[in-house]
């Protein structure tokens, strides 16, 4: 098991130095409460959340996620690194032959594998090829850690917005999720866990150039936004 994930992670790292890099503020109740980093090659993607350092009432978050996909943003491997307050945690994702096989790190835990439909996408790989479709308004079958969700994704309107980074011209697409299976899935980290609920509606505006600009998170009476501060090579 650490031989996978120390070969996974160097290949990740490895094709991250030729990355587009993204920089975000992540806030809630108007006040900033994390940082998020994305960086993105032809065929992986690696994404950070953290406040640490920060002065927050948001629960500690230092946690980092992996993808490595094939054609048509379909992942192969989904590597994550928890660490929020007490709990730590990597847990290795792995798709093949039309299901997944969910390998944790944690003392008395043993691979956990379950079935997929075709096309099936984790959160991250599903964001980017929303991000990278000419048409990205439809249905896509989303892996809940072990529980099977559909995305609904509308919208495509064009809207002016302001970000830390400047004005852009975006579209706007709302995504909204449902559980395709009943089984409770398994709790992993708090950021993948909580976008997928029926309660959700994540609001996601996407610059001209195919990256995400903006995001709002709503559930109930709680919001969260994704702003870009910055994008390099």
């Amino acid at each position: 098991m650490k031989r996978i994930i120390i070969s996974f992670t160097l290949m990740a790292a490895l094709s991250v130095s030729w990355a587009q890099n993204l920089e975000f503020k992540i806030s809630s109740m108007g006040m900033r409460v994390a940082k998020l980093k994305m960086s993105v090659t032809e065929n992986s993607l690696y994404v950070k959340a953290s406040n640490s350092g920060m002065r927050t009432i948001f629960p500690h978050i230092n946690n980092s996620y992996s993808v490595q996909f094939k054609n048509d943003y379909l992942p192969l491997r989904y590597n994550r690194i928890i660490h929020q307050d007490t709990l730590k945690d990597t847990v290795l994702t792995t798709y093949e032959n039309g299901g997944g096989i969910m390998r944790r790190s944690k003392a008395g835990t043993q691979p956990f594998t379950y079935p997929l439909p075709p096309q099936s996408r984790d959160f991250f790989s599903l964001i980017w090829k929303i991000c990278k479709s000419a048409k990205a308004t439809g249905e896509y079958v989303v892996d809940g850690n072990g529980r099977t969700w559909k995305a609904i994704v509308s919208g495509g309107d064009i809207d002016n917005i302001s970000t830390p980074l400047g004005k852009f011209q975006a579209t706007r697409y709302q995504l909204k999720f449902k559980p395709i299976t009943a089984q409770k899935a398994e709790y992993v980290d708090m950021l993948t866990h909580n976008f997928l609920d029926e309660s959700i509606t994540l609001l996601l505006w996407v610059n001209q150039g195919g990256i995400p600009v903006k995001a709002h998170l709503k559930k109930k009476l709680m919001g969260m936004h994704w702003e870009i501060e910055s994008i390099s090579q």
